[in-house]
C-alpha cells in the first residue's frame, strides 16, 4: 500500500526501494514542503502501525523494524 501510494502520488520523493518476500525496504526523502512531509509522515505512520500489530499478533511470522536517517 505505501509502496504504491509512493510511486503514484509522490514518486519524487522515493529514492530507492525493495519489495520481495520476506523484505520490504523504502528510501524516502523528506525534502518537501510542509504538506508533502505532512502526506508522508501520515502514510508512514499508518503502516507502521498495521504492521507493528500485525507482528505482535504473528511474531515468529512478522517483525517491523523502523529506522530513522538524517542524511
Amino acid at each position: 500500500m505505501v509502496l504504491n501510494y509512493m510511486l503514484e502520488h509522490l514518486p519524487g520523493y522515493l529514492k530507492r526501494y525493495k519489495d520481495e518476500p520476506g523484505d520490504f525496504r523504502m528510501d524516502i526523502s523528506m525534502d518537501g514542503d510542509l504538506r508533502t512531509n505532512t502526506k508522508i509522515k501520515t502514510v508512514l505512520e499508518l503502516f507502521e502501525t498495521a504492521i507493528g500489530q500485525i507482528a505482535v499478533n504473528y511474531p515468529k511470522n512478522c517483525n517491523l523494524e523502523v529506522k530513522h536517517d538524517s542524511i
